[in-house]
């Protein structure tokens, strides 16, 4: 490169971090972080606010991606990335979340990653939701929760829930990493997840869905502008 090159390179880089840091998913990730230690296996999620996390990542600690999506973005920063098949422990699993009710019940899967989402989840010792303050509080019933079915169900599983008061869209021309469909549900009566998940998962064909009540994150840090709000499960917020 020019000189002339070079600086323009470093203005754009400049410009690209101060807009970075008008962000509050930047905080919310760089909050995260103080609860990783050298030589741990870390779950990453998927989405916006994983995607200000990443870079913020440090090179001494293991990493299981969530998806395709996130582990080519580990591997271009450099990160030690694993299969799940690979590791006996997931020590933290740091995420985002589409939506966060006040109980820590969620709704994820905006990008389709839910399914190997929850499974890291469940299996780390740890889950901490990242976000900013407008996932939190939301009405449930303006966002979608996908449910990821095998194609050949597709009609069967729209059907079973119809019949629990909900009505699904499907989402043409997306397949998950796994090669399955999505549907996203709005209407569920949310007011026993804990049911009403495994009541989704026993509908045959369905592989997995975007509700997250069974396995509820044990720390949640919302970030409004650049202050964060670390919000523990058992707290009284």
């Amino acid at each position: 490169y020019t000189g002339n090159a070079s600086i323009a390179d470093m203005q754009t880089h400049v410009k690209f971090l101060r807009l970075r840091m008008k962000n509050p998913k930047f905080y919310a990730a760089k909050a995260s972080i103080d609860s990783i230690y050298p030589g741990m296996t870390i779950g990453v999620g998927t989405g916006s606010t994983v995607d200000e996390l990443i870079p913020q990542l440090p090179s001494d600690c293991r990493y299981v991606a969530s998806s395709i999506r996130t582990g080519q973005s580990l591997n271009a920063h450099n990160l030690t990335v694993l299969e799940f098949n690979e590791v006996d422990k997931i020590d933290v699993y740091i995420d985002g979340a589409d939506a966060i009710y006040p109980s820590f019940v969620l709704l994820k899967g905006g990008g389709g990653a839910m399914t190997r989402e929850k499974i890291l989840a469940t299996f780390a010792d740890k889950f901490i939701v990242i976000a900013d303050g407008t996932k939190w509080g939301q009405d449930f019933k303006n966002i979608a929760c996908p449910v990821e079915v095998i194609d050949f169900t597709r009609s069967h599983v729209a059907r079973q829930i119809r019949a629990m008061g909900a009505h699904c869209e499907y989402r043409s021309g997306f397949k998950t990493d796994q090669g399955h469909v999505i549907l996203d549900v709005y209407g569920f009566d949310l007011g026993q997840p804990n049911q009403l998940e495994l009541s989704i998962k026993k509908i045959p064909g369905v592989i997995d869905s975007g509700l997250f009540a069974l396995r509820r994150p044990e720390c949640i840090l919302i970030a409004d502008n650049d202050q964060v709000k670390k919000i523990d499960k058992d707290s009284d917020h």
